[in-house]
């Protein structure tokens, strides 16, 4: 006898901050469909934009469709978006769609509400976005990350499942042979910074300007944004030059960290100075990092702020607002947390309470679960 098929669509787009957590919920519904011997379809509905490029290796069906971000263009978009979406699901009929949000992922979203197709969506931040708040109107269950979006789902009684993680971050690196990977002393502290794939140029700015005491005890692997790559490196040379920066084969700058490159500088780092993007927050809970989180503000109701308060809660991360980013007190705190073994300790068990190491799984039970009640 053939097992039941589950028809899922997944839907989403607009950045890596929506397909990466979906791409592991990708992951979770083949781990667990194995385990419970159901077939799963599943099929990708969402713009023709940047998040995309994230997708083309997955092996998930691509379905492209208009969608429209704000203002009255966007708005005609979206109604595009929906008429395309009213054949693209009536000649598919899922059981289920899995939405994680963004303005490419409403089309879809709506008009499974209008053919009764129960909706699953997940919200990332401690904030949700427009998108999301719009979904849960017409969704079946909502799942969240953090504490804090639970008062913005009241009426959903949203699940609290975490932000899902892709299965290979948890194959383990030797932290020595990750430092080795990059060419650092193996014995020697390493900070890692990152900024996002465009770089965060107040931090890199202020990193740099810090190299000369940073570099007196510990190494640093600095990504800066492919757009920074060469004015940074530039503004590097010309303290060298001015031999501001002693032990330069302590501090190498790089453009962006992805795939493997990224992978490696996450094991390879003592401690993680960061943007608090959902995503990297729950990388660096599930791997135990230290962490100096500074949030970028002017973002959409500051969700940055809110993601890296309630994980400073848990004692995962020391936390600086930008505007508040004095070099003195950074550098204090910075070495007190390399230097107070009790200190590190603390922050590692806190970012152990965070984690949430089977989010992609429980995720992947919900929808499948949803799917097969329709």
């Amino acid at each position: 006898m053939a097992n039941p098929i589950i028809r899922v669509a997944f839907t989403a787009g607009g950045s890596g901050g929506h397909v990466f957590p979906l791409l592991a919920v990708f992951e979770g519904i083949q781990k667990v469909s194995g385990e419970e011997h159901v077939d799963v379809e599943i099929r990708y509905f969402g713009p023709n934009d940047n998040s995309l490029r994230f997708l083309d290796k997955s092996g998930l069906p691509i379905y492209k469709i208009i969608a429209g971000n704000g203002g009255i263009l966007g708005i005609g978009k979206t109604l595009v978006g929906i008429v395309q979406s009213l054949w693209l699901l009536l000649s598919y009929m899922p059981d289920v769609v899995f939405s994680k949000g963004s303005y490419g992922s409403l089309p879809i979203v709506i008009v499974a509400w209008l053919y009764r197709i129960p909706v699953v969506v997940h919200e990332s931040d401690s904030i949700p976005g427009k998108a999301n708040l719009t979904g849960a109107w017409f969704a079946k269950k909502v799942m969240i990350s953090f504490e804090h979006a639970k008062q913005y789902f009241k009426t959903k009684a949203p699940i609290m499942a975490g932000n899902p993680l892709r299965l290979g971050l948890y194959v383990s690196i030797a932290q020595e042979e990750a430092k080795k990977h990059f060419g650092f002393d193996s014995t020697k502290p390493l900070i890692l910074v990152l900024g996002g794939s465009q770089g965060a140029i107040a931090i890199n700015d202020f990193i740099v300007n810090l190299l000369p005491q940073l570099l007196q005890k510990v190494q640093v692997l600095h990504q800066v944004g492919s757009t920074n790559y060469e004015a940074m490196r530039g503004e590097v040379a010309a303290m060298e030059d001015l031999g501001r920066v002693q032990n330069k084969n302590d501090y190498k700058i790089v453009g962006f960290l992805e795939g493997e490159e990224y992978h490696n500088a996450l094991y390879a780092a003592d401690l993680v100075i960061s943007r608090a993007g959902a995503g990297v927050v729950f990388e660096l809970a599930a791997l135990n990092k230290p962490a100096i989180l500074i949030p970028l503000a002017g973002l959409a109701n500051d969700h940055q702020l809110f993601n890296a308060q309630e994980y400073a809660e848990y004692g995962g991360a020391e936390l600086f607002e930008q505007a508040n980013l004095l070099p003195h007190l950074f550098l204090e705190r910075l070495f007190r947390i390399l230097d107070t073994e009790e200190v590190c300790t603390k922050m590692i068990e806190g970012a152990k309470k965070f984690a949430a190491p089977q989010a992609a799984e429980q995720i992947a039970r919900e929808i499948l679960l949803t799917g097969t009640a329709h």
